[in-house]
């Protein structure tokens, strides 16, 4: 199911924008899920009630878009 919707995801990614219009899209997101995720670690570092699960969905999504560009 995951992997279904993660080629669909690259799919809209590829077809939908051009080649330079989807580079700035996917550098922006990719930025701010990096910062949002190295948020996430110093939470959870900090606090005992960790975002665990979020993080490793952020981590995921910044994955599949680096698939996406690169492969």
């Amino acid at each position: 199911m995951t992997a279904a919707r993660s080629m669909s995801f690259c799919y809209y990614i590829i077809i939908r924008h051009n080649k330079f219009y989807s580079s700035l899209f996917t550098a922006t997101i990719i930025q701010k899920y990096i910062f949002r995720i190295i948020y996430c670690w110093f939470k959870s570092k900090s606090s005992r009630f960790s975002g665990t699960v979020t993080c490793i969905y952020l981590y995921r999504f910044v994955w599949i878009i680096f698939f996406c560009i690169f492969f």
